[in-house]
């Protein structure tokens, strides 16, 4: 009888670890160099505007916000520590658009620092720097950008590169968007040559969407307060809490405000899905397809009791998601390295075989690697100077250390990721050697960036 239950015993045990060993194994890449080689592919690159990494299923949402997205996402590469370079929209796009950080691309705010009345623009702060859309004209691709405008629009520099680009709408969605480029694509099908990169974005879930009023409440519709959503409470709360560093709100209308966010990401899941769909059943493309669907930035939620973006550099503003899928790609599969949004233009030109020009010194690096399963830990930065009235910078280390410093205030904040995600405990006044040493990293590289 032991005997036998000792069988017994040591079977299941197998079973467990077989289990275990294969759904390990099913998250991790398999693919050779040859399968991740996306060359003369079509590359859609999808932003979406404001969108906080944990809003996604995929990313641990405990509200179902996006069956489209984890759709897409059940087929793609995930990435779950990506990082914008910045806070807000124009330096953000700006790092995506040029591999550089804001410091190098110089696009830092939405006026000359010399001519306060002038746009900044890219072409007279870093006229050298070769965008995305430039790689891919050059390379014989049809080109075009639909946007939601404001933070993308073209006097700062965006259209680059691109034969079409659309920003006339200020803080369009994806309604106005998407059927704009699905007539362009519509209209290249028919060429001998059809091969595109299209940049879609929408200010879906921004605070300042131009269609905020006609959001259908889902989420916040059992909510009893003063509060509208609308775009003007909206900017009167962000400047309040720029300017006072509080907000005089109840649970309620906090809740009301998360819930009116989530709404919004709700709603932009299906337009997105429809899109997608609507892309491979009515139109046929010689090339395959790369899909890439991100974000410029998160939003802060009341995390550390403000709102917006754009005035702290934590994670719920700076960690953004990022979904690659390779045409014919069927499951979904996790990548823990540490990743940029100046990673961006190098990994997708390495993904689709166009040279990047031998005399561009980015700081980002491709991480193709990372598909292959490299689980290195690269360093990240973040610059903000937000509507001069704020001015940040920060960083995260190989050891997880994360600091930010405030150059208006004068205040530093330490703290390590491992230990504390949340960053609520921070350790920028303690005196022991593993601070000073992370405060000597972030210094030493801010210099080498001739910050």
């Amino acid at each position: 009888m032991i005997k036998k239950l000792t069988l017994l015993i040591l079977f299941f045990i197998f079973i467990i670890v077989s289990a275990d060993y294969f759904l390990r194994d099913s998250l991790k890449p398999t693919n050779t160099l040859s399968e991740i080689d996306c060359k003369d592919c079509n590359v859609i690159l999808i932003v979406v505007d404001t969108l906080r990494q944990d809003r996604l299923t995929t990313y641990g949402s405990s509200r179902v916000l996006t069956p489209y997205l984890d759709k897409l996402a059940s087929r793609s590469f995930v990435f779950f520590d990506n990082y914008s370079a910045s806070n807000w929209t124009l330096p953000a796009m700006m790092s995506m658009f040029t591999g550089m950080y804001p410091q190098h691309h110089l696009v830092t705010n939405k006026y000359s620092y010399n001519s306060p009345d002038t746009y900044i623009n890219l072409d007279k702060t870093s006229p050298h720097l070769i965008t995305l859309a430039q790689y891919f004209k050059e390379s014989g691709y049809h080109t075009a950008g639909f946007t939601g405008g404001a933070g993308v629009s073209s006097v700062f520099g965006f259209d680059k590169g691109f034969d079409t680009y659309s920003d006339e709408g200020d803080f369009d969605s994806f309604e106005s968007t998407i059927p704009l480029a699905m007539d362009w694509l519509k209209n290249i099908s028919a060429d001998e040559d059809n091969r595109h990169f299209l940049f879609l974005h929408g200010y879906d879930v921004h605070g300042q969407v131009a269609n905020n009023d006609d959001l259908e409440p889902y989420f916040s519709k059992s909510y009893k307060g003063d509060l509208q959503g609308s775009v003007e409470e909206h900017v009167e709360m962000r400047d309040q809490y720029q300017i006072k560093k509080q907000l005089f709100l109840t649970d309620d209308d906090k809740q009301f405000l998360i819930d009116r966010y989530d709404d919004k990401v709700l709603a932009m899941d299906k337009k997105i899905g429809f899109f997608l769909e609507d892309y491979y059943s009515q139109l046929g493309f010689d090339n395959p397809t790369l899909v890439i669907l991100t974000s410029d930035h998160g939003e802060e939620l009341f995390d550390h009791n403000g709102i917006d973006h754009g005035l702290t550099l934590y994670q719920e503003v700076v960690k953004t998601p990022l979904l690659i899928h390779l045409p014919e790609q069927t499951k979904s599969i996790k990548v823990e390295s540490r990743t940029s949004a100046v990673d961006l233009l190098p990994t997708v030109l390495d993904l689709v075989g166009i040279t990047q020009n031998s005399n561009a010194a980015l700081d980002g690096v491709s991480f193709k690697p990372t598909f292959l399963g490299d689980e290195s830990q690269e360093e990240v930065l973040f610059h903000s100077d937000y509507r001069y009235l704020s001015s940040l910078r920060g960083g995260i280390n190989k050891d997880n250390f994360k600091m930010i410093s405030d150059l208006v205030e004068q205040k530093n904040e330490l703290y390590d990721l491992s230990q504390d995600n949340q960053e609520k405990n921070n350790l920028a006044s303690n005196n022991d050697v593993k601070n000073e040493l992370v405060t000597n990293w972030l210094k030493n590289f801010f210099w080498q960036l001739k910050l």
